[in-house]
């Protein structure tokens, strides 16, 4: 991963997938007070042609951060 991003509501991360081809994401991991629905239903219409967004849920010791890559 490089050099992280920080805003008021998350950290986004550039990393780099080399499994089988490299190719480039961004992985944004939020606060446990922030909800991306808006922001994850745009991301779901934007890759609906290019495959599923990656969305998890992690549950921490001050609440549950989402994760979109």
């Amino acid at each position: 991963m490089h050099r992280p991003v920080y805003g008021p509501h998350a950290t986004v991360w550039l990393a780099e997938r080399t499994d089988c081809r490299t190719v480039f994401v961004a992985v944004k991991i939020t606060t446990a007070e922030y909800s991306p629905t808006t922001e994850a239903a745009m991301l779901e219409a934007v890759c609906k042609d290019n495959g599923n967004p990656y969305r998890v849920t992690l549950q921490g010791p001050d609440g549950t951060h989402f994760v979109l890559v």
